[in-house]
């Protein structure tokens, strides 16, 4: 009797803890609908397309490569939310070094800003992008940051990247990478292939180097394209 009453009381305690766990992991992850918000679609007259993110009421980033020539000031682009808003807009900074560049657009009331974090990441520190992979429109992609330690030289890379593992596609590169509390640590910015083969794992450029430029700083000097 003594046994049999141990073995149910072994019984409870697993399946208690494994109901705190589960608990436990859907508190931890973020709130991704209301996180999708902050991301856009972002075309040109071409039909090349990226992923981008809100700055600010009046701005969007996105990688620079999705604009000819690094992010050609003055290029035009359609903006889309969402909601399906549909808006123009207009390349008026880039910095072809660092793979960003700012579209100037109006954005649509209702839209929040996504939350930049200017804090380290570790590896192993799970994370989700929200993007539009082969025109999938405002697709969750959960994985975690795969290394911090980019070898030098490597052809693409430098150290203010990080390795992601991630399901990617085109059409990511510019994603918003968040963490499980909803802030931003990094942008993909390019997908990282073995040969033709895709290898799930893509090249993320730290929130912390779009961060030292000074694009979230109110008191930031006028939009130019740098270095």
């Amino acid at each position: 009797m003594l046994r049999l009453l141990g073995c149910l009381l072994a019984v409870a305690l697993v399946a208690a803890f494994l109901l705190l766990a589960g608990c436990q992991t859907q508190v931890q992850r973020p709130d991704v609908e209301a996180l999708s918000r902050s991301v856009v679609y972002i075309q040109r007259a071409t039909g090349r397309f990226v992923t981008g993110w809100v700055l600010d009421e009046g701005r969007v980033i996105t990688v620079a490569h999705g604009e000819m020539q690094g992010g050609a000031l003055g290029s035009t682009v359609s903006v889309l939310f969402r909601d399906g808003e549909v808006l123009g807009g207009a390349v008026t900074w880039a910095n072809p070094r660092l793979d960003i560049a700012v579209v100037s657009v109006s954005v649509p009331p209702g839209y929040a800003a996504a939350s930049l974090s200017c804090g380290p990441i570790r590896t192993g520190q799970p994370i989700v992008a929200v993007g539009h992979p082969a025109r999938l429109l405002w697709v969750s992609s959960f994985g975690y940051v795969a290394t911090l330690s980019i070898p030098q030289p490597r052809p693409g890379f430098s150290r203010s990247q990080a390795v992601v593992q991630l399901s990617v596609a085109g059409g990511m590169s510019g994603a918003p990478v968040f963490d499980h509390a909803g802030q931003v640590i990094g942008m993909v910015q390019f997908w990282v292939r073995d040969g033709v083969r895709p290898t799930g794992f893509a090249a993320m450029l730290r929130a912390t180097a779009i961060c030292e430029t000074g694009l979230m700083s109110p008191s930031s000097v006028p939009l130019r394209r740098t270095g």
